[in-house]
């Protein structure tokens, strides 16, 4: 399953609902959510600002307390590398005093991917058309979505006997670019041009996959490409819940335009790739920006209603 459209499905409830959302930022790169506002994603521009960073650790971050380093290392040693996920999650549903929505984020596979990033690394990259850098970025990479599968698996054996209904959805918010232009992504055939993307290019690496799991219903089906902004939606109609009337409006959205980037490609609702947006579905892009620009900027001139459940 990718984040890419919503799909239209509806599961049986129980009595008591308890939804859990973990969003675990595994994959690194320059995709998606950390593109730099402005600069379209070809631009080589965001390639080398990725090797500009200053910091190399939390501790040389300006402003950063004694008091902060202290907490930050004790929650590495007592959990070790995956200290801002799983572990905590589990602890916050033994404390709770009724139904939980808990945000949890890892940053343990972000970038960078260094040959010496664990300390004991028994993954190998064996193929011969991989130059040193790339092989070494590709087993780091690989070593850390191996940690989150453990974890992943752990979680799971947590919730299946809690006791109470568990939802749980695991994902990343972009794929890491993996070597210099996209070179992981080339060497596999994936993309041809780095500098050119082509829409189904876009498409490729720009669809992390997710993991919609719950202890109340044992169904399984493939959600297919599901949007980021269509995600809280596909979660309300998971555990048939009432939503805002926004993600009623979004619902309408889907029905035309599956995903839609100004800048990059649009997915209509019949599965064909755009380089951009068709004209005769603009009103609903504008529309779209309106609405959410009154909300993050604007007055706030129709954000109360859209906030209603209905």
């Amino acid at each position: 399953m990718r984040i890419k459209t919503r799909p239209k499905f509806v599961y049986r409830i129980l009595r008591t609902i308890l939804c859990i959302t973990l969003a675990v930022m595994l994959l690194a790169g320059m995709l998606l959510s950390c593109e730099k506002s402005g600069e379209p994603l070809n631009n080589q521009s965001s390639q080398n600002e990725l090797s500009s960073f200053k910091y190399s650790s939390f501790e040389d971050i300006p402003g950063v307390t004694d008091d902060e380093i202290r907490d930050i290392q004790t929650l590495r040693e007592k959990y070790g590398s995956f200290i801002f996920g799983a572990n905590p999650s589990t602890e916050a549903f033994e404390n709770k005093d009724g139904p939980l929505f808990l945000l949890a984020v890892s940053m343990e596979n972000h970038q960078p991917y260094n040959a010496n990033k664990y300390e004991d690394d028994p993954i190998r990259v064996l193929n011969d058309d991989f130059p040193d850098p790339l092989r070494e970025t590709v087993e780091s990479y690989v070593h850390g979505l191996a940690n989150a599968d453990v974890e992943l698996g752990r979680l799971v054996e947590y919730f299946t006997d809690f006791g109470e209904d568990v939802c749980l959805f695991w994902f990343g918010d972009h794929l890491p670019s993996l070597g210099p232009e996209f070179e992981f992504y080339i060497k596999m055939g994936l993309v041809e041009n780095t500098r050119a993307f082509e829409p189904w290019e876009l498409d490729t690496i720009l669809s992390p996959p997710f993991l919609l799991w719950s202890n109340f219903t044992d169904e399984k089906r493939d959600a297919g490409g599901v949007a980021a902004n269509f995600v809280p939606g596909l979660l309300f109609d998971y555990l048939n819940m009432r939503k805002p009337l926004f993600y009623h409006y979004l619902d309408t959205v889907s029905e035309k335009l599956r995903f839609m980037s100004r800048r990059d490609f649009a997915i209509t609702a019949d599965g064909a790739l755009h380089p951009q947006t068709p004209p005769q579905y603009m009103d609903i892009e504008d529309t779209y920006s309106f609405i959410q620009y009154d909300a993050l900027l604007g007055e706030g001139y129709i954000s109360k209603e859209l906030s209603e459940l209905r």
